[in-house]
């Protein structure tokens, strides 16, 4: 019996053609996949830069508005700016004693609603801050309970401002209240300082704090 001859004549090229076009065309998915893939993965990168802008300038606005807020709590502070702005409307001591303890308080009420809403702002985007380092984000963390302390502090200063009496002078803060007010300073600047480097010079009188935090964290953790 005579062997089969293999003939090239025989091979079915229509199919080697037809295995060519499909890897083509799983190529070219894969490189638009790949494509479609970088590209989302930029706008991702684009809103993480975006938001995590956003969230810096949260937290600078509460800062600033903490700095205006110990300001204010002084009477000769507070008169030098109210006379600046009014051009000096306020005729007499006992109207600007009046109008002092007025001002405060409606600048602790704004200051609690800003607060609130900072800390509910940050806690709604903080989970689609994508590329932010691990560092930052836990100085992020760090400061956002920081923060969470403050309104307890300053409706303490609230409680004490309103039952004030402004009749014989200017209502005075507590050195109690005056140092808890400028602890919370200090710490906002020094987390700040590690976010967007303006070097604030309150955030020194935290970094004692800081040292022994760490010291305590090495040592029992």
């Amino acid at each position: 019996m005579t062997a089969p001859i293999f003939c090239p004549d025989s091979l079915d090229f229509g199919t080697v053609s037809d295995w060519a076009s499909v890897l083509c065309t799983v190529a070219a998915a894969a490189i638009a996949v790949l494509g479609s893939f970088k590209l989302w993965n930029n706008q991702l990168k684009k809103r993480s830069d975006s938001l995590e802008a956003t969230a810096v300038a949260i937290f600078r606005n509460v800062y600033d508005r903490l700095i205006e807020f110990e300001a204010f709590t002084n009477f000769d502070e507070w008169r030098r700016y109210a006379g600046n702005v009014n051009s000096g409307l306020i005729a007499t001591d006992e109207a600007a004693w009046k109008a002092h303890k007025e001002a405060v308080l409606s600048a602790i009420s704004a200051h609690l609603v800003s607060l609130d809403l900072a800390l509910k702002n940050f806690e709604a985007i903080q989970g689609n801050l994508y590329d932010v380092s691990r560092e930052r984000i836990e100085t992020m963390l760090r400061l956002h309970g920081f923060i969470g302390g403050a309104p307890s502090q300053i409706r303490r200063i609230q409680s004490f401002w309103a039952e004030a009496d402004c009749g014989m002078g200017p209502v005075v803060l507590p050195e109690e209240f005056r140092y808890v007010l400028s602890r919370g300073i200090a710490g906002g600047a020094y987390f700040l300082n590690k976010l967007d480097c303006a070097g604030r010079k309150r955030a020194q009188d935290f970094e004692p704090i800081e040292d022994e935090l760490r010291r305590l964290h090495r040592e029992h953790g």
